[in-house]
């Protein structure tokens, strides 16, 4: 390991003490809420696509 990246994470734990152990499971607020935002956002896709089969079931003539 370098020293150059040693320091790095030195000066980020300086830098950010409220949020110290992040990675998975333990993510900082701003990457919580986009993770969630993205969740949201893939479900709601896929509601979408079963609501435009479950239109084209009940209407036939329509494209």
């Amino acid at each position: 390991m370098s020293e150059k990246t040693l320091y790095g994470w030195i000066a980020q734990y300086k830098n950010d003490l409220k949020h110290l152990f992040v990675g998975p499971g333990y993510l900082k607020p701003d990457a919580q809420a986009t993770r969630d935002l993205e969740r949201e956002n893939r479900e709601l896709k896929e509601e979408l696509e079963i609501l435009k089969k479950a239109l084209r079931i009940v209407s036939p003539d329509r494209k």
